[in-house]
C-alpha cells in the first residue's frame, strides 16, 4: 500500500468486519474469505484488507494464539468494489478434511487509520 505521510484528519481506529468468515477446501489450497463490501474501507482506493492465516491444525483445537502467515490483501476500489468472497492461497501445505485453519485480520484506510486484529476460524470441508 501507498505510504501515508500526514496523520489522519480522524483520531479513531479503523472499524473490524463483524461478518469476517473463512472456508476451505480439502485438497486446494484456495481459501475463501467472506467479509462486508459494504464497509468504507472496501469503497475505498488505497484501503485493504490484510489477512493472516495459522498453521493447519486438528479440527478440535479451540484456540490459537499464532503465528500466522500473512497471506494476502484485499484492496478497496471506489469505482469497483471486491466482492465477496475473495479468494486467497494458504501459504503452507494443502489442507485436508478435518483440519482447523485459524484467520486474522485487519483493515488498512487510505488515510493510514489501521483497525486491530479480528479473528475468525473455519473447518476444512
Amino acid at each position: 500500500l501507498d505510504t501515508v505521510l500526514d496523520a489522519p484528519a480522524i483520531q479513531a481506529l479503523a472499524e473490524h468486519d463483524p461478518t469476517f468468515a473463512i472456508s476451505a477446501t480439502a485438497q486446494s489450497t484456495d481459501v475463501d474469505v467472506t467479509f462486508d463490501p459494504g464497509l468504507a474501507w472496501a469503497n475505498e482506493a488505497g484501503a485493504a484488507m490484510l489477512v493472516h492465516f495459522s498453521a493447519l491444525t486438528n479440527g478440535n483445537i479451540q484456540f490459537y494464539g499464532g503465528p500466522y502467515r500473512y497471506a494476502g490483501k484485499v484492496l478497496g476500489d471506489e469505482s469497483t468494489p471486491p466482492t465477496s468472497p475473495a479468494t486467497l492461497t494458504y501459504p503452507g501445505p494443502t489442507p485436508q478434511a478435518g483440519q482447523k485453519i485459524f484467520a486474522k485480520a485487519r483493515i488498512v484506510r487510505a488515510d493510514g487509520r489501521v483497525s486491530e486484529f479480528f479473528r475468525t476460524r473455519g473447518l476444512v470441508s
